[in-house]
């Protein structure tokens, strides 16, 4: 038995407009033409169309999609590792845009941290220490953090930025 687009669409939770770009851009054809013109899928296709969208809210690119139903499992693992290494990239840029939001002082705006693109990759590392109030109270901090860091081979910059979540009368 052949599904109807509307019966489809139910089926799957995606409306036809949808079905009708996937079908153009080849991606999700209709297992049959009727002889109106109509398109009808299987109930075989519900899996895939669900797949195809989920993949596509992803942000994963109709042609990789389109790649990954064309190779053998070997191929498609190694497409999904590619997939999970971009998404993990992503992540992480959303991340330190999450952390540059939260860290915009509205009152001093020169206080902010400001995020860049830089010609070779750069590391921020994100540390809480406590510390007594006194003038340069985090100096001995970021003494230890470098060094650590440059045992481990990480170049490090002189460049530190520091936000403050709670000032008592003798502690920062």
């Amino acid at each position: 038995m052949n599904l109807t687009i509307k019966e489809f669409s139910k089926r799957t939770g995606l409306p036809p407009s949808k079905l009708r770009f996937y079908d153009k851009k080849r991606l999700l054809v209709p297992f049959v033409r009727l002889e109106n013109g109509y398109r009808a899928y299987s109930f075989d296709q519900i899996y895939q169309a669900k797949m195809i969208d989920s993949l596509r809210q992803a942000g994963i690119s109709i042609q990789d999609i389109k790649l990954y139903f064309t190779v053998n499992d070997q191929e498609k693992k190694k497409i999904l590792d590619r997939w999970r290494e971009d998404l993990n990239k992503r992540t992480e840029v959303l991340l330190a845009a999450q952390k540059y939001i939260g860290g915009i002082n509205v009152e001093n705006p020169q206080q902010t941290l400001l995020l860049s693109n830089w010609e070779t990759e750069k590391y921020f590392v994100w540390q809480r220490v406590h510390s007594q109030r006194q003038p340069n109270p985090f100096q001995k901090h970021f003494t230890t953090a470098k060094s650590q860091l440059e045992k481990l081979g990480v170049t490090c910059s002189e460049q530190v930025y520091v936000k403050t979540e709670m000032i008592t009368e003798d502690k920062i």
